[in-house]
């Protein structure tokens, strides 16, 4: 998934320099569906076009181990609101209102395919086409949730600072789990940054979970809270 930092890569290209050659010939293969299937000139594949073709082609589950690791961490029995980013097809929305019907939930993601698939199988949960780069939220939220999709952002901290401006209580964070390192991973890959415990230092944040491997994700998962100025920690979800 190009998960190793730019040192990690060039040592083992210099250590292993067959490796290095099929690396690059992939990355020209990358770019170059990138350029001439999606019309994308960038290193970053996350586009429009990209996810509608890759959302077309699967059928209405796809997420949902992910979704089954955040479920500790709201009320039961108890109302609140909830907007999901990056809801893709729209499993992981479909779940978490099954295990929390008293709430609102509300689920947004760039690909109209993927909400247009979403909104035909749930009519209990509402779904936006919404562009998280370019708008804000529609509304304040009790939660928001991030799960499986701040990686493919060149620049996740701002999107974090967006969300957060429409958090009552807080915000859950899945991303995957890069232990020895976090920072932009400068290849071409639908991951573009790398996350492990320190990733989130200079917020208001703590780990809530490390997931041993989830199929899907292809690896261990980290998941944080992070709260908005003004929240006490505590007060903001269940106890992890």
């Amino acid at each position: 998934m190009g998960r190793e930092s730019t040192s990690e890569l060039i040592i083992k290209g210099i250590r292993n320099p067959k490796w290095a050659a099929r690396r690059i010939v992939s990355q020209i293969l990358h770019y170059s569906i990138n350029v001439f299937k999606y019309g994308n000139f960038r290193r970053n594949m996350n586009s429009r076009r990209y996810w509608n073709a890759r959302l077309s082609q699967y059928g209405d589950f796809w997420r949902e181990d992910n979704y089954q690791q955040i479920l500790d961490f709201f009320p039961k029995n108890e109302g609140f609101s909830l907007l999901d980013v990056g809801c893709a097809l729209g499993d992981g929305t479909e779940l978490l209102k099954r295990c929390f019907p008293e709430a609102s939930i509300v689920g947004i993601d760039i690909s109209e395919i993927g909400i247009k698939k979403a909104a035909e199988k749930n009519s209990d949960v509402d779904y936006l086409v919404l562009d998280i780069v370019k708008d804000e939220p529609p509304e304040m939220y009790d939660y928001i949730t991030i799960i499986q999709t701040l990686e493919h952002f060149d620049e996740p901290y701002p999107i974090i600072d967006k969300c957060l401006r429409h958090i009552r209580k807080s915000l859950i964070v899945s991303v995957p789990y890069t232990p020895d390192h976090t920072g932009r991973i400068r290849i071409v890959d639908e991951h573009r940054y790398a996350f492990n415990e320190t990733s989130f230092e200079s917020y208001d944040s703590r780990v809530l979970k490390i997931t041993e491997h989830i199929k899907v994700s292809g690896g261990k998962c980290i998941i944080f809270e992070i709260v908005p100025d003004g929240v006490d920690m505590k007060d903001s979800t269940t106890d992890a």
